[in-house]
This record gives structure tokens, C-alpha cells and sequence, in this order.
């Protein structure tokens, strides 16, 4: 609170002159539960001393609005990574039970047309070397906005 005075957002009514009391007044304290929340929404406090200060409701009403669609956005992107997290955290599991042996066992499936990504993996590396090319293959997909939770297949070439 003592910032809050020296930048002149919430003065004390009044100050002790021999001890350096600050009072405020019963009438103060909705003005700074005001302030306290605007800063828990992010409002910086340049900000909230303008809005409180001018009393535009114009003005605040837009940045409301504003801060609503930025926190809306912020919880779609959450949203999103909590899909992904749970997608990996499923895909690891199934690798985790997978016998290494099913990675050599031939598996057909026909598909309409579809756009597919390519990426190799070092046969030396074994599974590793699968894990490594498919972290390979997400990366370029998210650089490409192609993510998509739907499950992904492998293709195996020996020559």
C-alpha cells in the first residue's frame, strides 16, 4: 500500500505526522478490493489508476472485453496441450506394452487420399531411433499446423 501512495493510486486519507500512520477510511477499501482485482486480471497499475481515475466506463468495458478474449484464447491453447499431453501420455503407455516383435509384423490398411509426412529413422538405433523420428515427425507437423490427435502409423522400408 505504501507503493500505491508514493504513485498516487490509493492514498491514505490521512497520515500521522508524528508516527507515520497511514488511515484510511471505511469508504476507501471497495476502491482498493477494485485495484486488487484489476491487477489479478492483469491490468497493469498505470492502467487501473487510468480507468479508476476517469471513471470511463467506455474504456474499461473495452479492455474487459479485450482481456476476455485474450484469456479465452490462453484456455483454447490450454485446451489444446492438455489433448496433446493426454494423446502422448496414452501413446507412450501402448508403446511401453508393445512387444518389439509387432514392429516387424506387416500391417495393411486402405485410406482415402490423405497427405502424409516422411521422416527416417536409424535402424541402428532401434525403438529409440522410432521415437526419435517420430518426435521429428510432430515437430514438423505443429510447424505446419497439421497436428491432429488422430493416430499415426508407420511405414517400414527394408532394403
Amino acid at each position: 500500500m505504501l507503493y500505491y501512495d508514493r504513485i498516487g493510486l490509493f492514498v491514505p486519507k490521512q497520515i500521522d505526522e508524528d508516527t507515520g500512520y497511514r488511515y484510511y477510511v471505511r469508504e476507501q477499501f471497495p476502491y482498493l478490493k477494485q485495484i486488487i482485482y484489476l491487477k489479478d486480471l492483469g491490468f497493469t497499475l498505470v492502467e487501473i489508476g487510468e480507468s479508476l481515475e476517469n471513471r470511463n466506463m467506455t474504456m474499461l468495458i473495452t479492455e474487459l472485453e479485450r482481456r476476455l478474449q485474450e484469456v479465452t484464447l490462453e484456455m483454447e491453447a490450454l485446451r489444446r496441450k492438455k489433448d496433446d499431453l493426454r494423446y502422448l501420455l496414452d501413446f507412450y503407455k501402448q508403446v511401453d506394452l508393445v512387444d518389439e516383435r509387432d514392429l516387424y509384423r506387416p500391417n495393411i490398411k486402405f485410406f482415402k487420399d490423405r497427405e502424409f509426412a516422411v521422416e527416417y529413422a536409424n535402424p541402428e538405433e532401434k525403438s529409440l531411433g522410432v521415437m526419435l523420428a517420430y518426435r521429428r515427425i510432430l515437430k514438423t507437423l505443429n510447424t505446419l499446423n497439421k497436428f491432429s490427435q488422430m493416430p499415426y502409423g508407420t511405414v517400414s522400408v527394408r532394403g
